[in-house]
Order: structure tokens, then C-alpha cells, then sequence
């Protein structure tokens, strides 16, 4: 509905999903329904954070077409030559929807995140299509993205803690914001995010946890709170190495600095009490042992990312030894890059990096949940 001012109710959402390549649907009986869990005011009062599992949300395949062939009638000025172009440009843009093509996204099973908001803007021409004004969004996108990193990747965080094997296979498409509203057409902004899919197989959708995707909620808000947030910049840092699917440098890169990124957190908050469960299994004062000491203006930095690591995998870790021990060649690889050493780009240990970062972002995870 139009108010005096010519402004309308709409919404701005953006979708990020995961590929599921084993296939929990086909045998699901019709009582069994997708796993859907909702946090109202998530990140902002007004905002919507839905996690849902297993189908895609039914109106995602047709936003997409609609908001292609928008766009070939934007692009190809379709109508511009007529007295009623817009009114011309809709009715296009209806008949060429059905013909547009859409890639469908890998996986037989999927897990979305949908982050949704309500906003006031213009109704800019009265049309059903291409209706908004873009100039007058461009704040409202900005604060909006800003957000959703924020939710996509405390969601990411969440996920690593409930089946780090569902965040594999980040999509392919593009991740977009599109603008919608009661009567009108969805709009996009695009913002490319890639990744990788791969095979599948056949599963049983009773296999499930049924409190999948309200697990990855709950922890989700959890993780949202400002005393969590420093777990969303290695979060960040994981889909930007999984996004590296062709270059080994940059995967390696952004996947230690997550494991970096993690550990030096985890250390500033975490370092005393690790130390003082150590000291009472020992018998013996280890933090008058441990290097470096926190004020001790000495310190040695080239140490710093092993000895923080160090903590975090005695804290966490089964096997706080192989870790480390996983580590270091990924610190040395690291520091020769840094010194400008020579080193050979196909022999750095990507996915290691990225396989131990995944797994330590599930464990950071469960430990800020349930401490």
C-alpha cells in the first residue's frame, strides 16, 4: 500500500545455501516435512533468520527468473519506444519468465539461511517490475549486507558446531539481496559468492537429528551476541577458503588466517582458566612455566600463532598433540611466504588448513554454546 508520500512496505532478503549431496528427500513420507527454525529480531529489531532444511524455499527458482528477465528487459530497453512502456515492460517481462534459464543448485538436499527486513522506500514508478528506487536503497544495502555477513556466518559457526559436513558445499550462485514487496516484483543486487559442489548419495531422512535446524538456530542467536562476535571474522575467513576452489595460495592464506584469527581469540579469553585446569592435573604452578607471559614485553612474536594454538588444542582438542603438530608445517608455510622464502604453491597443505580450521570453528562453537 502506498502512503501520501508515495512510499511503500517492502522487504530486502538474501539467501545463502548449502549443498546436502546425500539424498534425505526422495524417500521422505508426505508427513515428513522440511526442518524450519526461526529467529525474529535477528540481528535487528524488525529482522527475520530463517535456517531451513532440506528443500529449497519454494520461491527461489522463481525469483531468480523473474529478476533475469527484468533484467534482459532492462538491458534490452524492451518497449522504451512505446506511449505505455511501463505498463508494456511488465507484461514482457511476464511473458519471457517462464523461459529463462536457471542452473539448479547442486545437492539433493539443501540448507538455506535466509536473512529477511522490513523497510519503508519508494515506489518509483508504479510498475510491478523494476520498481524501486536504486539511488535511494544504496544505505539501506550497504547496512544490510554489513548485517548479514554478521548473521550468515554466526550461522556458519553454528553449523560447524551442529555437522561441519554441511558446510562443505557453500553454493555456487551468485549470493544475492533482492527487494520485494506486496504487489510488486523482486529487484537484486548482486554480490557474487562461489563455491563447489560435488557428488551425492541416497540417505534416510529419518537420519536426521529432527532438531537439526533449531540447533543451528539457537546457536546462531548465541553466537550473535557481542561478547561472541570475534567467532564471525574466522567464520568469514572459512567461506572466503572454500570460495577458493582453483587457487591454492589464496585458500591456504585465508584459511590460516581463520585458524589465526581463532586461536589469538581464543587465547585472550580462554588462556588463565586452561592454564589453571593444567596446573591442577600437574600439581605443579605452569603458568610461572608458560611462554610467553602476557605482559612480558619480550616476547617473542614468531611464537605468538603457535603458542595460542597451543592453548586452544589443549583446551579442546582430543588430541591436543597431532593438532599442533597439524599446525606447525601451516605456520611454516606461512612464515616462508611472509620472509618472501621460496616455496612451492602446489605443495601447500590447503586443505589441511581449511579442514582444521572447520573443525575448530565446530569446537569454539560448542564451547562459547554451552559454557
Amino acid at each position: 500500500m502506498v502512503n501520501q508520500q508515495g512510499k511503500i512496505e517492502a522487504k530486502i532478503w538474501s539467501w545463502r545455501v548449502y549443498s546436502i549431496h546425500h539424498d534425505y528427500l526422495s524417500k521422505r513420507s508426505l508427513d515428513q516435512h522440511d526442518q524450519i527454525n526461526i529467529l525474529e529480531n535477528t540481528p535487528r529489531r524488525g529482522d527475520t533468520l530463517t535456517t531451513r532444511l532440506g528443500n529449497l524455499p519454494g520461491e527461489y527458482y522463481e525469483t531468480q527468473k523473474k529478476v533475469a528477465a527484468s533484467l534482459r528487459a532492462l538491458f534490452g530497453a524492451v518497449g522504451s519506444a512505446a506511449p505505455d512502456w511501463l505498463l508494456s515492460r511488465d507484461d514482457f517481462i511476464d511473458s519471457i519468465t517462464e523461459e529463462m534459464p536457471i542452473e539448479p543448485v547442486p545437492g539433493k538436499t539443501w540448507l538455506t539461511i535466509e536473512l529477511s527486513r522490513s523497510v519503508i522506500i519508494t515506489d518509483n514508478t508504479g510498475s510491478r517490475y523494476l520498481w524501486n528506487d536504486m539511488a535511494e536503497c544504496e544505505e539501506l544495502l550497504v547496512n544490510f549486507k554489513r548485517d548479514r555477513k554478521m548473521a550468515f556466518e554466526a550461522a556458519a559457526a553454528a553449523i560447524a558446531g551442529v555437522n561441519p559436513e554441511w558446510l562443505r558445499y557453500p553454493q555456487t550462485d551468485p549470493e544475492r539481496v533482492y527487494i520485494g514487496a506486496e504487489g510488486k516484483e523482486p529487484t537484486i543486487n548482486l554480490q557474487l559468492e562461489v563455491g563447489e559442489p560435488i557428488v551425492s548419495g541416497q540417505r534416510d531422512w529419518a537420519e536426521l537429528s529432527p532438531s537439526s535446524a533449531e540447533e543451528i538456530g539457537y546457536a546462531t542467536r548465541i553466537l550473535m551476541k557481542p561478547e561472541n562476535r570475534r567467532i564471525i571474522g574466522p567464520a568469514s575467513w572459512l567461506t572466503a577458503a572454500r570460495s577458493e576452489t582453483s587457487d591454492s595460495f589464496r585458500r591456504f592464506m585465508f584459511a590460516y588466517f581463520g585458524l589465526e584469527m581463532l586461536a589469538t581469540s581464543f587465547e585472550n579469553a580462554k588462556r588463565k582458566q586452561t592454564v589453571q585446569k593444567l596446573e591442577v592435573a600437574a600439581g605443579a604452578p605452569l603458568d610461572e612455566l608458560m611462554w610467553p607471559k602476557p605482559n612480558d614485553d619480550s616476547k617473542d612474536p614468531s611464537r605468538n600463532s603457535m603458542f595460542n594454538f597451543a592453548i586452544m588444542a589443549v583446551a579442546l582438542s582430543p588430541d591436543p598433540r597431532a593438532d599442533i603438530n597439524a599446525f606447525r608445517p601451516m605456520k611454516k608455510s606461512r612464515d616462508s611466504i611472509a620472509h618472501g622464502s621460496s616455496v612451492d604453491i602446489g605443495s601447500l597443505p590447503a586443505a589441511e588448513a581449511e579442514a582444521l580450521l572447520l573443525r575448530y570453528l565446530g569446537l569454539v562453537s560448542k564451547e562459547k554454546i554451552y559454557e
